[in-house]
């Protein structure tokens, strides 16, 4: 059984998904219901996860870095001006494309802000 708030956080991720178009951002296809279980169909990164990536890693080139570091904020940008709040943003939810892009992932906790002033919601852990 999928706790209330569960379903709330994957259909807010669907909604938020079908109006994002960029490509630094994964891409929805579509979603559908089967018995008990709501799926969402999206674009399939074979990169694997930047959090993993570091820890087999341990570092990445600087030129690499700097890259990545660009192309989250570009979705980072792209989502600012839908007024998209992504709320969770790690290495955990960075998955790297087939073509080495980085694309931003997982908008469980996102949000669309009317106002940036009214969005002072705490979220997460402090490390």
């Amino acid at each position: 059984m999928i706790r209330k708030n569960a379903v709330e956080s994957i259909l807010a991720e669907r909604d938020i998904l079908i109006s994002v178009r960029n490509p630094f951002v994964v891409r929805f296809f579509y979603s559908f219901t089967c018995r008990e279980n709501l799926y969402l169909v999206m674009e399939y990164l074979n990169g694997g996860d930047l959090y993993s990536l570091l820890r087999s890693l341990g570092c990445l080139d600087e030129d690499v870095a700097r890259i990545y570091i660009a192309e989250v904020v570009l979705a980072l940008e792209y989502l600012h001006s839908l007024r998209v709040v992504h709320r969770d943003l790690k290495p955990d939810n960075l998955l790297i494309a087939h073509d080495e892009t980085t694309n931003v992932i997982w908008f469980g906790f996102s949000r669309v802000v009317l106002d940036i002033k009214d969005e002072f919601s705490l979220l997460g852990y402090l490390d």
